[in-house]
């Protein structure tokens, strides 16, 4: 399997970022595949020097059974997302002899040991992430009213006092993804996880969210809203509203210094609404 990966690296004119699977360039970024990622990682530490297909193979799947089609699809994807400007060569080399090799100048630049404002939950703060709700509607349209919950959690809980939450750019690039809580949360820098799901049927919307400690993979909060799909704009932002507000208060059992019970609500939030949507999860404030 592919060894120690870097934060980031520089590939010719992009910019690589292997945690977040994001390749960055002059006509902006693309979260990749993981084994894409780790396929281009690969080449990145033994380039400048060439990996035979059976290297890259071993090195990337291990012992799991995988055809040369699947290299082939990964490095045809890496070539079409490392498009360089015009008359730039390729950055990805194929070999007479059945293998590859990274053409591009690659740079590892040197780190310095992180600062408190980049530690994984900063001194006062509490780091969550927010992955994207998973749509189980037989409707593949529903789709998007999944992306949109997840928006709206990210945003409700943006800027609260004590929290420091994922970007939306971040979060969706989990979409679909099959790896465990406790990696995702490692690379979001996150203590704690809010995950859930979307049904839309018969007129109705169900949602469940959970709120999960990555580290031990227990519930620290979940609940199941079901709700009437008429005015459902105002139902999805109640919902968030809910789903943000009963986060804070349960967070206030691993809070640091800093983070207190009462800050979510001394931004001018109506603490009427507040009481009622953490009445309606059983969590009086």
């Amino acid at each position: 399997m592919v060894g120690a990966v870097p934060n980031c690296f520089r590939l010719g004119e992009f910019c690589v970022e292997p945690a977040m699977r994001r390749i960055s360039g002059r006509s902006g970024s693309v979260c990749v595949e993981p084994r894409v990622m780790d396929v281009l990682v690969a080449l990145a530490h033994r380039a400048p020097a060439p990996m035979t297909r059976e290297d890259l193979l071993d090195r990337v799947w291990g012992h799991a059974a995988v055809t040369d089609g699947v290299l082939t699809r990964c490095v045809s994807l890496l070539r079409y997302h490392l498009r360089g400007s015009r008359g730039t060569p390729p950055y990805i080399e194929t070999l007479s002899k059945g293998g590859y090799r990274l053409a591009a100048l690659i740079t590892f630049p040197a780190r310095p040991p992180p600062s408190s404002a980049e530690r994984s939950e900063p001194v006062g703060q509490v780091a969550v992430g927010v992955l994207p709700f998973h749509s189980f509607s037989p409707d593949p349209a529903d789709e998007h009213l999944a992306d949109a919950l997840t928006d709206l959690v990210i945003a409700c809980l943006g800027g609260t006092p004590g929290l420091m939450v994922n970007s939306r750019t971040s979060s969706m690039c989990f979409k679909h993804s099959h790896l465990r809580l406790r990696n995702i949360a490692e690379k979001l820098h996150a203590g704690q996880i809010i995950e859930g799901s979307l049904l839309q049927l018969g007129g109705q919307v169900q949602i469940v969210a959970q709120l999960i400690d990555s580290k031990r993979d227990a519930h620290l909060w979940s609940h199941t809203y079901l709700r009437e799909t008429r005015n459902l704009l105002f139902q999805m932002n109640d919902i968030a509203r809910s789903i943000a507000h009963a986060t804070c208060v349960a967070l206030s059992a691993v809070e640091p210094p800093g983070f207190t019970r009462g800050a979510p609500f001394e931004r001018g939030t109506n603490r009427a609404m507040c009481t009622a949507c953490l009445a309606e999860v059983g969590m009086p404030l």
